[in-house]
């Protein structure tokens, strides 16, 4: 039996960057639906250390520590960009293997 070749083409991953683009950027427009909402938000950002959210392997979210640790000047730079591209080629084996048992 041989494998099926699982890989997206450009245009179909160029079509879920736009929709979690739009998204996070819906998310971000969303006025908070209470205090603790609010606080939460607030937390994760101003937080201390990195904070990135992906999904699929493409990061949706992160933070201004984030920001700051991968050298962006905003959180656009990172939003959209593979998770592993942050992570050290002599490393993204193991940490394949960490998800794959996760």
């Amino acid at each position: 039996m041989t494998a099926r070749d699982t890989r997206k083409s450009k245009s179909e991953l160029l079509s879920e960057l736009r929709s979690l683009r739009r998204l996070v950027a819906d998310m971000q427009e969303t006025p908070a639906s209470s205090d603790d909402d609010h606080r939460y938000r607030h937390l994760v950002r101003f937080l201390p250390d990195a904070v990135r959210i992906s999904c699929d392997g493409i990061i949706v979210y992160a933070n201004d520590a984030a920001v700051r640790l991968f050298g962006a000047r905003s959180s656009d730079e990172l939003i959209g960009r593979w998770s592993d591209e942050f992570v050290p080629p002599n490393e993204r084996k193991r940490i394949a293997e960490r998800r794959k048992n996760l």
